[in-house]
């Protein structure tokens, strides 16, 4: 322990008159703040300096770091907070310990049998895996195995399965409000590119001409309204993009505004409706890039008895795809998981509800009292989720004490001044690379919490909370500068 007293006893060998004696010598060594030989003395007193210029209250501010057993530095410690997306560091360790971190998720094309003219007489079946990283290279590569079994012609129609979640695409544990931005996407058994679409706007040939606008990818499930033009150069970029579900299926994107001559190009991602009907009409559009004609729409099901699997593929180990979640802080990955930690099978449907459960067992696991917690929302994408910066500590030590998980763990967690929510902050050469850490922002709440590495070879453990009404970003940055006092 860094700060407690030590005392030191000696002793050695004396010849007084031709007689050996043994004499005890007492060293009484004070050890205090200042004169700690861990290396960490200095940190409290830097603390305590940049912590005078904080934006806000002091009082809003929640602060926690530890070497090992010993804090270093704790203020309002005790006090619960809103984490925000800090909620994905119990959400990750949960996930990391209950589910082998080389697992990996199936998704499958099913039928009946293909004749050997390529004829496939019935539906064609996509039944979702519940892959969170199931994006276009991935159908790509689903329907180049297909394509492989000789199939050339599908008869009936395409029928999409995601029967092994839930039919409760939006989670309860969001905030009441809908909005149509990715982070909002909703979550289904059988999802496409993070149920998001790219829109990606370029300027016209001249001023006054129609901008170019490109959805990435492109199918029938997405209808394209272009009303945006090309302005001058050196004007404002002024680009806005609705989305409105429409009947009988699909979403309309509407474009307006204007792009300047030479901007470049302006991408923007909304989140789709309907992620059944979203998967299937983009393998239609991949199969008709095979050259595989399919005669019927596409439509939600349940795989048929007599099917058989065609093609399948198989998503990244469990590890990657909770990095995913971690460097980008993905709402939608974190509830994907969630829905997994509940035990989905053919006998049992994948559920928000059971999943939670697992997250706060393994909460009040790392020695946190359930009386002293909220969570409800694995991604921290509401008000609800509250805990103190010393419970989440608890949650941190308990993780890297967990050699199954810990290395899987500090890999995903964004690193400073490199990757992830970190890749732009931290990125002076005395901090950067030193810093792995989970980033939280709402309205009125920033966090920042993780791991400070030290050039003696100590690693801290830290929490920062803020809820208040402070500028958010100059918060950001002064947690920004609170982590280069734990390196240095």
């Amino acid at each position: 322990m860094p700060c407690a007293n030590h005392i030191v006893f000696s002793a050695f060998f004396v010849t007084v008159k031709g007689m050996r004696k043994i004499v005890l010598v007492l060293f009484v060594a004070i050890s205090l703040n200042a004169f700690s030989r861990d290396g960490t003395d200095g940190i409290r007193g830097s603390i305590t300096k940049v912590l005078k210029k904080a934006p806000g209250r002091e009082a809003d501010y929640s602060l926690y770091v530890l070497n090992g057993e010993s804090t270093i530095y704790s203020l309002h410690e005790n006090t619960k907070r809103v984490l925000a997306s800090l909620s994905k560091i119990p959400t990750a360790g949960a996930v990391l310990r209950k589910i082998p971190v080389t697992t990996r998720f199936k998704t499958q094309i099913l039928g009946g049998k293909v004749t050997d003219e390529g004829v496939l007489d019935g539906d064609l079946y996509l039944k979702g895996g519940a892959d969170p990283g199931f994006v276009s290279e991935t159908m790509w590569v689903l329907v180049n195995n297909l394509s492989r079994s000789g199939l050339k012609h599908v008869k009936g129609n395409i029928v999409v399965d995601d029967t092994l979640f839930d039919k409760n695409y939006i989670s309860d544990s969001r905030q009441n409000v809908r909005v149509d931005r990715a982070y909002d996407a909703p979550v289904s058994a059988m999802s496409f590119n993070w149920n998001s679409v790219n829109i990606c706007v370029r300027p016209g040939e001249g001023a006054g001409k129609d901008a170019r606008v490109v959805l990435d990818p492109p199918n029938k499930y997405v209808q394209l309204v272009n009303n945006a033009k090309t302005s001058k150069d050196g004007s404002k970029l002024n680009i806005s993009v609705e989305r409105k579900p429409v009947e009988p299926f699909g979403d309309r994107l509407e474009v307006n505004g204007t792009i300047p001559v030479g901007y470049g190009e302006k991408i923007i991602y909304k989140n789709i409706s309907s992620p059944t009907l979203w998967s299937g009409y983009n393998l239609q559009a991949f199969l008709d890039q095979r050259g595989i004609k399919v005669d019927g729409s596409v439509r939600d099901g349940k795989v048929g008895g007599n099917s058989e699997v065609l093609a399948e593929v198989e998503s990244w180990p469990l590890s990657s795809i909770v990095s995913d979640m971690m460097k980008f802080s993905s709402n939608y990955v974190a509830e994907m998981l969630t829905k997994h930690l509940s035990g989905p099978s053919e006998d049992k449907v994948g559920n928000m509800k059971e999943g939670l459960d697992r997250i706060r067992e393994f909460i009040a696991d790392a020695g946190v009292s359930k009386s002293d917690f909220v969570f409800d929302s694995p991604s921290g994408f509401n008000r609800n989720n509250q805990m103190s910066a010393k419970d989440l500590a608890k949650v941190l030590e308990s993780i890297r004490d967990d050699f199954r998980l810990y290395p899987e763990f500090l890999t995903s967690l964004p690193i400073s001044g490199y990757d992830g929510t970190l890749k732009n902050r931290m990125t002076s050469p005395n901090v950067q690379g030193w810093v792995r850490a989970k980033t939280g922002m709402l309205n009125g709440v920033i966090g920042l919490a993780g791991f400070a590495g030290r050039k003696s070879g100590q690693v801290l453990t830290f929490v920062f909370i803020y809820n208040g009404s402070a500028d958010m970003y100059k918060v950001r940055d002064f947690f920004d500068n609170l982590s280069e006092t734990l390196v240095l």
